[in-house]
């Protein structure tokens, strides 16, 4: 599939929350019904089984950078009937860039289908699941809320993050004057 990247408008209040809850330099992991509305598409969210919410902060920059990262399932390899389906956790990160003062700045972007480390990664689901619905509803029972560092964070959920602020500064770097598109009033 192609590569696609657009801006994302969301409500700032729901940027702020996230990143209160989180914190600095930080992740957690939420349930898609955690976030708040409008954050994850309706759409995307029946694919979701969870939500990883990551911040990192550049100095040079004078922003703390925040990856709002959908875990959307999805099947993979043979889809022969002899074969055992295989899931996967694609991961299309929407970034955000937050003011020394914990404000948005602007709304965020998002790429789909990108090419980075871990982008997608098999995953294990309880039971044996034919469905794709069947396999989002086996792997969010068994979900867990984490959060730490993000130092510590898995390779791949820091490699989103990068990867999404990377594409952001592209973006910024590439508009005209008309700037990126601003916060949705609530």
């Amino acid at each position: 599939m192609g590569r696609k990247k657009k801006w994302v408008e969301t409500h700032r209040p729901s940027i702020e929350r996230l990143y209160e809850d989180v914190g600095k330099n930080a992740y957690k992991t939420f349930l898609v019904d955690e976030l708040p509305d409008g954050l994850v598409a309706a759409g995307q969210a029946e694919k979701v089984s969870s939500v990883v919410v990551m911040t990192s902060g550049s100095v040079d920059e004078s922003r703390d950078w925040m990856v709002v990262l959908p875990l959307r399932v999805d099947t993979s390899g043979s889809h022969d009937a002899a074969s055992p389906r295989r899931f996967v956790h694609d991961k299309d990160p929407m970034t955000f860039y937050l003011t020394p003062q914990g404000q948005p700045g602007v709304s965020g972007s998002i790429s789909f289908h990108s090419n980075y480390s871990g982008r997608t990664e098999d995953v294990p689901v309880p039971g044996a699941p034919t469905t794709l619905p069947d396999a989002v509803a086996a792997i969010r029972s068994r979900f867990v809320p984490t959060s730490g560092s993000f130092s510590v964070a898995d390779a791949s959920l820091q490699n989103a993050l990068q990867h999404g602020v990377k594409l952001f500064r592209a973006m910024e770097a590439e508009r005209d004057e008309a700037g990126i598109p601003p916060f949705e009033d609530e």
